[in-house]
């Protein structure tokens, strides 16, 4: 009787979802963040942010299907690697790589390359501007190794360059931005023949 009760509380707990449209405003929200990160005060940016990021948060405790977790997960990811850009614009390098980092966890916990790739990049812009560009570097390298085609790949080369100006290995800079433009045609033609597809 108690595993039959057990069985069933579980059950009833497993099912708990969220309405498709919160996801749906959550998605808003951190699309809309992005768009004004460039024209909002940091402060305020920032305070929208830890706002959005706990709603997140708080909405995780409330779903246990895999789908809707793994949606707030990316939507964490998002938000963490925004609040990283603000934290840096703000003069915290240290937290700005802690964000940077927990954009990159909840990546692999969906196994969601471009986050991942978008997440390294930011810890390598904060590594290289803090005045550690053999770590940028080294950062960099690691996640080309796993990132996937297009931007996530261009953005990496291209910071991967700077940091290795930094360091004065002219050869490997310009090895890193041949790469990148390379990376941006190939993603150019592929979104060029994808809408000739589409039409």
């Amino acid at each position: 009787m108690n595993a039959g009760r057990e069985s069933a509380e579980h059950a009833i707990e497993a099912s708990s979802s969220l309405d498709p449209s919160a996801l749906e405003h959550l998605h808003a929200a951190a699309q809309r963040a992005a768009r004004t990160y460039f024209v909002a005060p940091p402060m305020q940016m920032l305070t929208d942010l830890v706002r959005l990021r706990d709603a997140v948060y708080h909405q995780l405790d409330r779903t246990h299907k895999p789908r809707q977790q793994a949606e707030l997960y990316l939507i964490a990811g998002e938000v963490c690697g925004l609040l990283s850009l603000i934290s840096w614009d703000l003069g915290n390098a240290d937290m700005a790589e802690e964000q940077a980092r927990a954009a990159h966890t909840y990546g692999n916990v969906i196994d969601h390359p471009s986050l991942c790739a978008w997440a390294r990049a930011l810890q390598v812009t904060v590594a290289f501007w803090s005045g550690r560009p053999r770590k940028a570097a080294e950062v960099a390298t690691a996640a080309l190794a796993t990132a996937p085609p297009g931007t996530a790949r261009v953005r990496l080369h291209s910071v991967n360059a700077r940091a290795l100006a930094l360091i004065g290995a002219r050869q490997e800079v310009t090895d890193e931005l041949n790469a990148a433009a390379a990376e941006l045609d190939r993603a150019v033609m592929t979104r060029c023949s994808t809408k000739s597809a589409a039409s």
